[in-house]
């Protein structure tokens, strides 16, 4: 199975002081649905549905990290994000 990888970017969890890195969609996904540690926001729920387009083949992979990135923000969860690219 295609993950739909994607730049690595770090979330606080439901645990305080621990941290995941997450760099594939179809982990983005399963933390979205099963981890989320902020508010059930219309961005969380965007961002499910949006991974689940990547995954099915409808948008690129960017765009499901952009739209985790975009939720963890409107929902006040912690994020580390460096916008440099992966070498």
């Amino acid at each position: 199975m295609d993950t739909k990888p994607f730049r690595d970017v770090t979330l606080q969890t439901r645990q305080i002081g621990r941290y995941l890195v997450i760099a594939d969609t179809v982990r983005a996904l399963r933390f979205l649905t099963d981890e989320w540690p902020g508010e059930q926001t219309d961005e969380r729920q965007a961002a499910e549905l949006i991974c689940r387009e990547v995954l099915e083949g409808k948008e690129p992979p960017e765009l499901a990290r952009l739209a985790l990135v975009h939720a963890a923000k409107a929902s006040g969860v912690f994020i580390a994000d460096d916008p440099r690219p992966r070498r």
